[in-house]
């Protein structure tokens, strides 16, 4: 499991492009990124039973921030996107992009954080759905439209920054 460091910092001064991968953690990215930047991890294949974790600070005054699963044709085959618009009550919109165009957004007003915290996120890979956790709670499901093995990256952008991307599994 990624923890947060005893004495990390709110905002790490690492940059995403000298981000360095950790011969002693296999799968794990070990870097901090600066808030705006965007973070990748690629993947060989996505398969059910793997978990992506990503953690994490969001910005005190974040708006959204997303991770994307990509697929290697440039589909985004899981988007999760926290948002925080100070006129709205905060949610995660879900969805897939295939060929350019978005499905149904899924909206969910379940949201375990907030603006200024550290946070952990799990996705969960089944064989029907992705179950995404956030520092331990379950959040929500989202049924694959398209099959996770096209998965080959996972980026996280916006006001987010990335302390760590693991795949197990």
């Amino acid at each position: 499991m990624l923890r947060r460091p005893k004495n990390q910092k709110a905002f790490p001064t690492l940059k995403s492009s000298e981000a360095k991968i950790s011969n002693s953690y296999p799968g794990r990215l070990k870097m901090c990124s600066n808030m705006g930047d965007r973070s990748t991890k690629d993947i060989t294949q996505l398969c059910p039973g793997q978990t992506i974790t990503v953690c994490g600070t969001i910005s005190p005054c974040a708006d959204r921030f997303r991770i994307d699963l990509l697929s290697c044709s440039g589909d985004i085959v899981f988007h999760f996107n926290p948002r925080f618009n100070p006129c709205q009550s905060p949610c995660i919109v879900c969805n897939t992009e295939t060929c350019g165009c978005w499905g149904c957004e899924e909206v969910t007003s379940c949201v375990p954080f907030q603006p200024g915290c550290y946070v952990v996120i799990t996705i969960k890979v089944e064989q029907t759905r992705y179950e995404v956790s956030a520092c331990g709670q379950h959040i929500l499901n989202y049924c694959h439209r398209l099959p996770p093995c096209t998965v080959r990256r996972v980026s996280v952008s916006g006001d987010f920054a990335v302390c760590g991307i693991q795949i197990c599994g």
